[in-house]
C-alpha cells in the first residue's frame, strides 16, 4: 500500500480519490507546473494512472519528462490562438502567464516580468498533433488567468471529463473569476461541487446522485493523509538525527581510542 501523501496545495488529490476510490484513469493537466510540487495528478500518477501535461516552461517540461516519463509531456502553453507572447515572472516562476493584464498586475506588485516567446497551441492542435490522447477523467486547469480562453474551447464533443479542477481567483488574490467561464461548463452538464478559496471542483451531472458527498466535507484528519512538505520535513529530522548519532558515535570511539571516557 501506498502511503497517502497530498501533493496539491489544498488537499485536491485526496478529495478526488475519495471519490474514484482506487479505480485508475487518466489525467489532463493544463498548466501543470511541476511533476511533484503543488501537482493535482502526481498522486494519481504513482498509483499507475497516466496522461497529459501541458506545461510552458521549458526547464519544468524536462522534470517532467525524467520525473514522469510515462506520461506525455508536451512543451506548450494551451489557448484560443497562438500568440506566444509568454509573460515570465522571474521570482516566481509559477505565475507566469499569457495574459498581459496579469503580467502588468505582477508588475505593479514588484515582480520582475520578462517577455518571452512560447509555443501556444490550441486543443484542435494538441488532437491533432497526438491523435493517441484519450478523453480524460481528470481535467486540471491552472493557467494564471487565461482559464475563460480554454475552458470556452474544450473539446466536450470528444471528451467528457468525470471531474475538472480549476483554480477559479484572480492571481495572487481571493477575487472570485470563474464567472467568466462557468456558465460554459453548466451548459456541457457540469456543476461545482467544492470550493477551497482557490481552486473550484465540477462533477458532471450524471454523477450527481451517486457522487456529490464525496465532495462536501472538507478535506480532514479521518482522509489518513499526510501533506508533501510534511513528509519532507520528517524525512529530513530522520537524516538529521541519524547524522547527530553517527557524530556522537564517532566522537565516543575517539574518546575511547585516546584514553577519555566513553560519556555517550
Amino acid at each position: 500500500m501506498l502511503p497517502r501523501i497530498s501533493y496539491s496545495q489544498n488537499g485536491e488529490d485526496i478529495l478526488l480519490d475519495r471519490f474514484f476510490q482506487g479505480r485508475k484513469g487518466s489525467f489532463l493537466d493544463i498548466g501543470a507546473y511541476h511533476p511533484v510540487i503543488d501537482n493535482n495528478t502526481f498522486f494519481f500518477y504513482e498509483r499507475g494512472w497516466r496522461g497529459v501535461n501541458i506545461e510552458p516552461l521549458a526547464a519544468n517540461i524536462e522534470i517532467f519528462r525524467n520525473l514522469r516519463p510515462e506520461d506525455t509531456n508536451i512543451h506548450c502553453a494551451l489557448s484560443d490562438n497562438t500568440s506566444d507572447i509568454f509573460y515570465v515572472v522571474a521570482e516566481a516562476p509559477g505565475l507566469s502567464t499569457l495574459c498581459p493584464d496579469v503580467a502588468e498586475l505582477h508588475r505593479k506588485a514588484g515582480f520582475t516580468v520578462h517577455d518571452k516567446t512560447c509555443p501556444v497551441l490550441t486543443f484542435q492542435m494538441i488532437i491533432e498533433q497526438y491523435p493517441n490522447i484519450t478523453s480524460p477523467n481528470i481535467v486540471s486547469i491552472d493557467v494564471e488567468g487565461n482559464e475563460k480562453a480554454v475552458v470556452l474551447t474544450f473539446p466536450f464533443h470528444l471528451w467528457q471529463p468525470e471531474v475538472f479542477i480549476i483554480e477559479s481567483t484572480v492571481p495572487l488574490t481571493t477575487i472570485n473569476n470563474q464567472h467568466k467561464w462557468e456558465g460554459y461548463l453548466k451548459s456541457h452538464e457540469y456543476s461545482c461541487v467544492n470550493f477551497n478559496g482557490l481552486n473550484r471542483i465540477y462533477l458532471r451531472n450524471d454523477l450527481l446522485s451517486t457522487s456529490r458527498s464525496f465532495f462536501e466535507t472538507p478535506v480532514n484528519y479521518l482522509d489518513d493523509f499526510k501533506r508533501a512538505p510534511e513528509v519532507k520535513l520528517e524525512q529530513r529530522i530522520l537524516e538529521l538525527e541519524q547524522s547527530l548519532r553517527n557524530i556522537m558515535r564517532f566522537c565516543s570511539t575517539t574518546l575511547c581510542n585516546n584514553g577519555g571516557e566513553d560519556v555517550i
